[in-house]
């Protein structure tokens, strides 16, 4: 008997494991996701910011300003 709740106990926690394991790696592939996302932002906005400024100096100086 008591082998029986061992081996039980023993699937259970493997279950629980592999579980957590599937959990951690969709979190992983979404922080990747969210991570590239927010450097491609970044890269668009700062591209667009020297844009501005090429056409317009002194529009672009008084948009930075804070209000």
């Amino acid at each position: 008997m008591t082998v029986v709740v061992l081996w039980g106990f023993a699937t259970v926690t493997l279950l629980v494991a592999l579980g957590a394991f599937a959990l951690a790696r969709r979190v992983s592939r979404k922080l990747e996701a969210l991570t590239q996302s927010y450097w491609e932002l970044r890269y668009d906005y700062t591209r667009l910011r020297s844009q501005m400024t090429r056409l317009d100096p002194g529009e672009a100086e008084a948009a930075a300003l804070p209000p």
